[in-house]
This record gives C-alpha cells, sequence and structure tokens, in this order.
C-alpha cells in the first residue's frame, strides 16, 4: 500500500524515527530520559509509575516540584537539591536502603545500570513510593 506521499509505511515509519531521533539529539529537553535512553525507539522502557518518576525526574522529585509548584528543591536530608543522582547516590535518608538492597560498587555504576538490577528497582521503587506518601500526607485537607 503506498501513502499519497508516494512513501510505503515502513519507509515513512523509518523517516519518522529518523526526524524524532534528529530532534532528541539536539533539543534541550527531556534531557533525563536522553541520559538513560538516547536511541529512540517505540519499546515501553519500564511500567512502573515509581520507576519512571526517576527515569523522567519528574513526580514526587522536590526538583520537579520546585520548577513547577514552587515548593523548596533542597532534599529533606538539607544536603542538596533533591534531583534523581542525588536521591539514588547519595541522600544519607536512603543510605539503609542503599546499604542492603544495593550491590557494593553502586556508587560506579550509572542510574541505567542500577535500574536493570531487579533488587536496586524494588529499592528504588520503595524510596519513590514512601516519598510519594509524605507528600501526599503533607497535602492541605
Amino acid at each position: 500500500m503506498t501513502r499519497l506521499d508516494g512513501r510505503e509505511p515502513s519507509t515513512l515509519a523509518q523517516d519518522t524515527l529518523q526526524q524524532w531521533q534528529a530532534g532528541s539529539n539536539n533539543s534541550l529537553k527531556g534531557r533525563a530520559v536522553f541520559d538513560l535512553c538516547p536511541k529512540v525507539h517505540l519499546k515501553r522502557l519500564h511500567g512502573n509509575f515509581y520507576i519512571n518518576q526517576l527515569i523522567t525526574g519528574h513526580g514526587a522529585l522536590a526538583q520537579y516540584q520546585g520548577k513547577f509548584f514552587c515548593k523548596d528543591e533542597i532534599c529533606s536530608c538539607g544536603k542538596a537539591v533533591e534531583d534523581r543522582i542525588h536521591l539514588v547516590f547519595h541522600c544519607e535518608r536512603w543510605q539503609g536502603l542503599r546499604d542492603k538492597w544495593f550491590p557494593a560498587n553502586y556508587s560506579q555504576l550509572s542510574l541505567l545500570q542500577l535500574l536493570q538490577n531487579k533488587t536496586v528497582r524494588t529499592a528504588l521503587q520503595t524510596i519513590m513510593k514512601q516519598k510519594l506518601e509524605v507528600m501526599l500526607q503533607e497535602l492541605p485537607s
């Protein structure tokens, strides 16, 4: 089947992915996802609500809350802006979980490598779930 523009559907899909990749390569937006997954594709990365917040840098992270809702971007530990790197690798509040569930060499691994570890993903889900629960409790009633 040929489209009105004369291209085959498979060529159109290929062209679309190439344009998407070029846009992704040159954009200043979406860097959090690009850092983890620089090659665009149509596959789902993770179907988990909590892990997706870490992949995108959105949701319950204080940096995101500050950017969009004028909340304090400093982590509750008081040491740094709470972005995904601080939360996963440095925040003192979660050191116990890192000691228990992360590999000993976690500080030498990338976030992507950690997300590929099922045990670490479980710990990260726990962290994000607890953060969201605290955030929801703080909402005015």
